[in-house]
């Protein structure tokens, strides 16, 4: 599914995504890794159904999002509806 990333450098060249549909951040050494970087924290942070995508219209002049630039990133988030399904069926 696509989803808008916002993403900037710091003075380092680190270079941090923002998934404003997720509310979060991930970090990578460069652009080619986000996606990766970015698929590794939605599994390990995020619960819950995947969003839809929000517009860029609606974010771009955000103050939180001034400074870099949006990527619309296809991102692999099957694995939420699935794992949604193996925790209802664990015992508590």
């Amino acid at each position: 599914m696509f989803y808008l990333a916002y993403v900037r450098t710091d003075a380092q060249g680190v270079i941090g995504a923002t998934l404003p549909d997720f509310e979060l951040s991930a970090m990578a050494d460069s652009v080619s890794e986000l996606p990766d970087r970015l698929e590794e924290t939605i599994a390990a942070h995020y619960r819950g159904n995947a969003p839809k995508t929000s517009y860029l219209e609606d974010l771009q002049d955000d103050d939180a999002y001034q400074g870099g630039w949006w990527l619309f990133l296809n991102l692999d988030v099957a694995f939420l509806t699935s794992r949604r399904g193996q925790q209802r069926g664990r015992a508590q």
